[in-house]
């Protein structure tokens, strides 16, 4: 039995061609949840998403695609509610074909902005998050060591490891600049209070 459509809900797809295993598989589960889904276009991402999410757009009120296109996948969800929209990212989070990096909520606030504006964001916000990851795990490794050598570190590694604690706790609210300004300190400062992690580096 096809799943009941609910109200305004709606489910935008960005380079995720039906064609592909991981379209064929999200297309699948939007319609087992009753879903529907739309096609975005490369040529037309100037256009806000209200445009996207309208029914009554027609061909030649787009707005023309200016700048380089844009190659990673993206989903973006209007109108579904709260538990139902984690249910469904838990489903996608478990697809074997694998889930999607980019995904976005409407909301009054961006409901207006082109989609390339958005997706841009997106890009941004996820590389940001994956620096802060890559800076929480050299922040324990680098912690670790110290803790190892009976908390003996010098005052450039200690100063980088405060500096880069400070940065992991705001949130992902800094800049990629940023991120990689405190990895790099963190590796020279670590690097020279502990030459045998410098070595090993080096031999991996």
């Amino acid at each position: 039995m096809k799943a009941l459509i609910r109200g305004n809900e709606l489910v935008l797809l960005y380079h995720l061609e039906k064609e592909q295993e991981k379209g064929k598989q999200i297309r699948s589960l939007l319609d087992r949840s009753g879903i529907p889904y739309r096609e975005m276009r490369e040529e037309d991402l100037s256009n806000p998403l209200d445009w996207w999410l309208s029914g009554s757009k027609t061909e030649g009120s787009a707005v023309p695609m200016e700048g380089e296109p844009f190659e990673e996948e993206v989903m973006v969800f209007s109108g579904i509610s709260g538990k139902r929209l984690e249910q469904l990212l838990r489903e996608l989070k478990s697809l074997p074909a694998g889930s999607v990096g980019l995904k976005a909520v409407v909301t009054p606030h961006n409901k207006n902005w082109p989609a390339r504006t958005l997706f841009d964001e997106l890009s941004k916000e996820h590389r940001i998050m994956g620096k802060r990851r890559d800076l929480g795990i050299a922040l324990k490794q680098w912690e670790a060591a110290v803790a190892h050598s009976g908390g003996q570190a010098g005052k450039e590694l200690a100063d980088a490891l405060s500096q880069a604690r400070v940065l992991w706790n705001r949130g992902g609210e800094g800049t990629l600049d940023a991120y990689d300004q405190a990895m790099d300190q963190l590796r020279i400062a670590g690097e020279q209070c502990f030459p045998q992690a410098q070595n090993e580096n080096t031999e991996e």
